[in-house]
Protein backbone atom coordinates (compact mmCIF):
# COMPACT_ATOMS: atom_id res chain seq x y z
CA UNK A 1 0.00 0.00 0.00
CA UNK A 2 1.35 3.16 -0.88
CA UNK A 3 2.22 5.70 1.89
CA UNK A 4 -0.12 8.37 0.83
CA UNK A 5 -2.87 5.98 1.29
CA UNK A 6 -1.72 4.46 4.56
CA UNK A 7 -1.62 8.79 5.55
CA UNK A 8 -5.41 9.03 4.72
CA UNK A 9 -6.38 5.57 6.39
CA UNK A 10 -4.73 7.20 9.55
CA UNK A 11 -6.91 10.03 9.09
CA UNK A 12 -10.10 7.97 8.58
CA UNK A 13 -9.10 6.12 12.15
CA UNK A 14 -7.52 9.23 13.88
CA UNK A 15 -11.34 10.43 15.41
CA UNK A 16 -12.59 7.43 17.95
CA UNK A 17 -9.20 5.30 17.90
CA UNK A 18 -6.47 7.42 17.26
CA UNK A 19 -5.91 9.93 20.50
CA UNK A 20 -3.41 12.46 18.91
CA UNK A 21 -1.03 13.54 15.80
CA UNK A 22 1.74 11.52 17.28
CA UNK A 23 -0.03 8.58 18.05
CA UNK A 24 -1.51 8.32 14.13
CA UNK A 25 1.68 9.30 13.03
CA UNK A 26 3.62 6.39 14.71
CA UNK A 27 0.81 4.00 13.69
CA UNK A 28 1.89 5.01 9.78
CA UNK A 29 5.38 4.43 10.23
CA UNK A 30 5.39 1.30 12.25
CA UNK A 31 3.97 -0.32 9.14
CA UNK A 32 6.99 -0.52 7.25
CA UNK A 33 8.65 -3.49 8.45
CA UNK A 34 11.58 -2.70 5.83
CA UNK A 35 12.21 1.27 6.41
CA UNK A 36 10.97 1.89 3.12
CA UNK A 37 9.18 5.04 4.55
CA UNK A 38 12.22 6.88 5.94
CA UNK A 39 10.86 10.21 7.82
CA UNK A 40 11.76 12.78 4.83
CA UNK A 41 9.16 10.57 2.69
CA UNK A 42 6.76 10.36 5.43
CA UNK A 43 7.00 14.47 5.12
CA UNK A 44 6.78 14.35 1.66
CA UNK A 45 3.51 12.43 1.61
CA UNK A 46 1.84 14.20 4.20
CA UNK A 47 2.79 18.29 2.41
CA UNK A 48 1.55 16.51 -0.53
CA UNK A 49 -1.52 15.45 0.60
CA UNK A 50 -1.97 18.65 2.23
CA UNK A 51 -1.18 20.93 -0.81
CA UNK A 52 -4.14 18.27 -2.33
CA UNK A 53 -6.37 19.54 -0.07
CA UNK A 54 -6.86 15.49 1.38
CA UNK A 55 -5.56 16.28 4.39
CA UNK A 56 -5.28 18.85 7.22
CA UNK A 57 -3.60 18.99 10.91
CA UNK A 58 -6.43 20.27 13.13
CA UNK A 59 -6.39 20.00 17.31
CA UNK A 60 -3.48 18.15 17.38
CA UNK A 61 -5.46 14.98 14.94
CA UNK A 62 -5.07 13.95 10.98
CA UNK A 63 -8.32 15.16 9.77
CA UNK A 64 -9.72 14.51 6.19
CA UNK A 65 -11.36 16.52 4.08
CA UNK A 66 -14.46 16.29 1.80
CA UNK A 67 -12.00 15.85 -0.86
CA UNK A 68 -9.90 13.21 1.42
CA UNK A 69 -12.58 11.45 2.29
CA UNK A 70 -13.82 11.03 -1.60
CA UNK A 71 -10.61 9.41 -2.20
CA UNK A 72 -10.61 7.02 1.01
CA UNK A 73 -14.15 6.13 -0.06
CA UNK A 74 -12.94 5.46 -3.72
CA UNK A 75 -10.15 2.77 -1.91
CA UNK A 76 -12.89 1.58 0.92
CA UNK A 77 -16.38 2.20 0.04
CA UNK A 78 -17.79 0.30 3.19
CA UNK A 79 -15.53 2.99 5.17
CA UNK A 80 -18.41 5.44 3.98
CA UNK A 81 -21.28 3.93 6.23
CA UNK A 82 -19.25 2.71 9.14
CA UNK A 83 -21.28 4.99 11.34
CA UNK A 84 -24.60 5.11 8.97
CA UNK A 85 -28.07 4.26 10.74
CA UNK A 86 -29.86 1.87 8.22
CA UNK A 87 -32.57 3.02 6.23
CA UNK A 88 -34.41 -0.55 6.36
CA UNK A 89 -33.89 -1.02 2.86
CA UNK A 90 -32.42 -3.94 1.28
CA UNK A 91 -30.71 -3.92 -2.42
CA UNK A 92 -30.88 -6.65 -4.40
CA UNK A 93 -28.79 -7.21 -7.84
CA UNK A 94 -29.70 -10.62 -10.10
CA UNK A 95 -27.49 -11.06 -13.11
CA UNK A 96 -27.23 -13.31 -15.90
CA UNK A 97 -24.29 -13.34 -18.12
CA UNK A 98 -23.55 -15.97 -21.16
CA UNK A 99 -20.48 -17.81 -21.14
CA UNK A 100 -18.73 -15.71 -23.47
CA UNK A 101 -18.95 -13.24 -20.81
CA UNK A 102 -17.10 -14.61 -17.72
CA UNK A 103 -14.72 -11.94 -17.43
CA UNK A 104 -17.48 -9.35 -17.02
CA UNK A 105 -19.25 -12.00 -14.49
CA UNK A 106 -16.09 -11.90 -12.13
CA UNK A 107 -15.16 -8.18 -12.59
CA UNK A 108 -19.19 -7.51 -10.79
CA UNK A 109 -18.56 -10.12 -8.42
CA UNK A 110 -15.64 -8.60 -7.25
CA UNK A 111 -16.81 -5.04 -7.06
CA UNK A 112 -20.07 -6.18 -5.39
CA UNK A 113 -18.00 -7.77 -2.71
CA UNK A 114 -15.71 -4.84 -2.68
CA UNK A 115 -19.28 -2.60 -1.43
CA UNK A 116 -20.61 -5.27 0.82
CA UNK A 117 -23.06 -7.23 -0.65
CA UNK A 118 -23.25 -11.40 -0.26
CA UNK A 119 -24.36 -13.91 -1.97
CA UNK A 120 -27.71 -14.62 -0.93
CA UNK A 121 -28.86 -17.14 -3.89
CA UNK A 122 -27.12 -18.15 -7.59
CA UNK A 123 -26.45 -15.48 -9.17
CA UNK A 124 -28.37 -13.04 -6.21
CA UNK A 125 -26.70 -10.62 -4.36
CA UNK A 126 -28.07 -8.61 -1.16
CA UNK A 127 -26.54 -5.57 0.73
CA UNK A 128 -27.96 -3.14 3.31
CA UNK A 129 -25.76 -0.30 2.15
CA UNK A 130 -27.07 2.58 -0.25
CA UNK A 131 -24.42 1.44 -2.73
CA UNK A 132 -26.81 1.22 -6.08
CA UNK A 133 -24.87 4.37 -6.96
CA UNK A 134 -21.84 2.87 -7.01
CA UNK A 135 -23.06 -0.07 -8.73
CA UNK A 136 -24.83 1.86 -11.08
CA UNK A 137 -21.03 3.94 -12.14
CA UNK A 138 -19.98 0.21 -12.72
CA UNK A 139 -22.62 -1.31 -14.55
CA UNK A 140 -22.53 1.58 -16.99
CA UNK A 141 -18.64 2.03 -17.66
CA UNK A 142 -18.73 -1.45 -18.29
CA UNK A 143 -21.98 -1.98 -20.27
CA UNK A 144 -23.13 -4.34 -17.92
CA UNK A 145 -26.51 -2.70 -17.42
CA UNK A 146 -27.99 -5.35 -20.00
CA UNK A 147 -26.83 -8.45 -18.01
CA UNK A 148 -28.04 -6.86 -14.50
CA UNK A 149 -31.36 -6.15 -12.26
CA UNK A 150 -31.36 -4.07 -8.99
CA UNK A 151 -34.42 -4.20 -6.52
CA UNK A 152 -34.73 -2.45 -3.69
CA UNK A 153 -37.07 -4.27 -0.67
CA UNK A 154 -37.89 -2.85 2.76
CA UNK A 155 -38.54 -6.92 3.74
CA UNK A 156 -36.81 -10.60 3.34
CA UNK A 157 -39.61 -12.86 3.56
CA UNK A 158 -39.55 -15.15 6.48
CA UNK A 159 -37.08 -14.23 8.55
CA UNK A 160 -36.16 -11.37 10.62
CA UNK A 161 -33.86 -8.58 9.30
CA UNK A 162 -31.21 -9.33 11.67
CA UNK A 163 -31.25 -13.22 11.43
CA UNK A 164 -30.95 -12.51 8.19
CA UNK A 165 -27.80 -10.46 8.36
CA UNK A 166 -26.50 -12.96 10.80
CA UNK A 167 -26.63 -16.25 8.76
CA UNK A 168 -25.98 -14.05 5.36
CA UNK A 169 -22.60 -12.77 6.41
CA UNK A 170 -21.81 -15.61 8.71
CA UNK A 171 -21.23 -12.56 11.55
CA UNK A 172 -21.14 -15.75 14.34
CA UNK A 173 -18.30 -16.70 12.80
CA UNK A 174 -16.48 -13.78 12.03
CA UNK A 175 -17.26 -12.33 15.52
CA UNK A 176 -15.89 -16.08 16.77
CA UNK A 177 -12.46 -14.75 14.96
CA UNK A 178 -12.41 -11.68 16.49
CA UNK A 179 -12.70 -12.98 20.22
CA UNK A 180 -9.93 -15.74 19.30
CA UNK A 181 -7.86 -12.75 18.11
CA UNK A 182 -8.30 -10.58 21.37
CA UNK A 183 -8.08 -13.50 23.66
CA UNK A 184 -4.77 -14.39 21.91
CA UNK A 185 -3.64 -10.87 20.66
CA UNK A 186 0.06 -10.99 18.86
CA UNK A 187 1.05 -7.54 18.74
CA UNK A 188 3.34 -8.79 15.74
CA UNK A 189 0.56 -10.03 13.43
CA UNK A 190 -1.02 -6.70 13.59
CA UNK A 191 -1.12 -6.07 10.53
CA UNK A 192 -3.17 -9.41 9.67
CA UNK A 193 -5.45 -8.28 12.10
CA UNK A 194 -6.15 -5.08 11.06
CA UNK A 195 -6.38 -6.68 7.17
CA UNK A 196 -8.95 -8.72 8.54
CA UNK A 197 -11.09 -6.05 10.12
CA UNK A 198 -11.00 -3.67 6.19
CA UNK A 199 -12.39 -7.17 4.92
CA UNK A 200 -15.19 -7.27 7.47
CA UNK A 201 -18.81 -6.06 5.66
CA UNK A 202 -18.73 -3.48 8.51
CA UNK A 203 -23.14 -3.70 8.25
CA UNK A 204 -25.26 -1.00 10.12
CA UNK A 205 -25.44 -1.41 14.20
CA UNK A 206 -28.78 -2.35 13.81
CA UNK A 207 -28.06 -5.60 11.45
CA UNK A 208 -25.12 -6.52 14.48
CA UNK A 209 -25.38 -8.90 17.27
CA UNK A 210 -24.71 -7.07 20.36
CA UNK A 211 -21.55 -8.19 21.43
CA UNK A 212 -19.81 -7.23 18.03
CA UNK A 213 -16.09 -7.05 18.53
CA UNK A 214 -14.55 -4.95 15.45
CA UNK A 215 -14.75 -1.57 17.59
CA UNK A 216 -13.24 -3.27 20.59
CA UNK A 217 -10.54 -4.95 18.12
CA UNK A 218 -9.81 -1.94 15.90
CA UNK A 219 -8.68 0.25 19.12
CA UNK A 220 -6.73 -2.94 20.69
CA UNK A 221 -4.92 -2.84 17.13
CA UNK A 222 -4.48 1.15 17.10
CA UNK A 223 -3.51 1.26 21.08
CA UNK A 224 -1.42 -1.41 20.96
CA UNK A 225 2.64 0.05 21.41
CA UNK A 226 3.73 0.78 17.56
CA UNK A 227 7.10 -0.70 17.63
CA UNK A 228 5.29 -3.30 15.73
CA UNK A 229 4.15 -3.80 12.19
CA UNK A 230 0.55 -3.27 10.83
CA UNK A 231 0.50 -2.84 7.00
CA UNK A 232 -3.02 -3.01 5.96
CA UNK A 233 -3.63 -4.94 2.29
CA UNK A 234 -2.73 -3.81 -1.14
CA UNK A 235 -6.14 -1.88 -2.51
CA UNK A 236 -7.33 -2.82 -6.34
CA UNK A 237 -9.41 -0.39 -8.28
CA UNK A 238 -12.59 -1.34 -9.68
CA UNK A 239 -13.82 2.39 -10.76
Amino acid sequence: MHLSQLLLLASEFSEGFFTNYRQSWRWVMSTDPDKMFPKRKYQYAHNTLVKKSLIKTNDNLFKLTQKGQDEIYKLFPLLKWRKKSWDNVWRVVMYDFPETHKRQRNLLRRFLKKIGFAQWQLSVWISPHPAIPLLNKLLTKNNLHQFCSIHESKRVIGVSDKKFAQETWSLTKINQQYQQILDNFNPDKKHEYFEMLLKDPLLPKELLPLDYLWEKLMKKITSTPNNINACPPVVESFT
